[in-house]
């Protein structure tokens, strides 16, 4: 999130000094060039930060999500279930993976259990 902010900040930094140094010469709405550079540098501080926000929301969090599942279900966490509703690979994956701990407890209840009836 830092990189962000010093992205932005610099993209307005050098906006304004591309603004104020060429609008001593000559009147700014003349140079069309500058206001091209100046309209894409704009757009620019928008995309970033909606970019990110998109990553954030659709990857970032959902992995964490699924990380996070993922240790619970390594401490034996039985009642844990991965909830993920992005409608792609992660979200199967997230179902892939409770179906997995399912089937493993499972099978793990079923080799105690016959464990102990061959103790008796």
């Amino acid at each position: 999130m830092p990189f962000l902010l010093l992205t932005i900040v610099s993209l307005l930094g050098a906006t304004v000094t591309i603004i104020v140094s060429y609008k001593s010469q000559s009147s700014f709405t003349e140079q069309p060039f500058l206001m091209a550079a100046v309209v894409l540098i704009l757009l620019i501080c928008v995309l970033i930060p909606t970019t990110w926000f998109y990553i954030l929301k659709k990857v970032i969090y959902p992995l964490n999500l699924l990380q996070t599942g993922v240790a619970k279900l390594a401490q034996e966490d039985l009642e844990h279930s991965i909830q993920i509703f992005t409608n792609d690979e992660l979200e199967d994956l997230a179902k892939e993976i409770n179906a997995m701990s399912i089937n493993f407890f499972t099978s793990k209840e079923t080799l105690a259990e016959t464990a102990n009836e061959n103790e008796h």
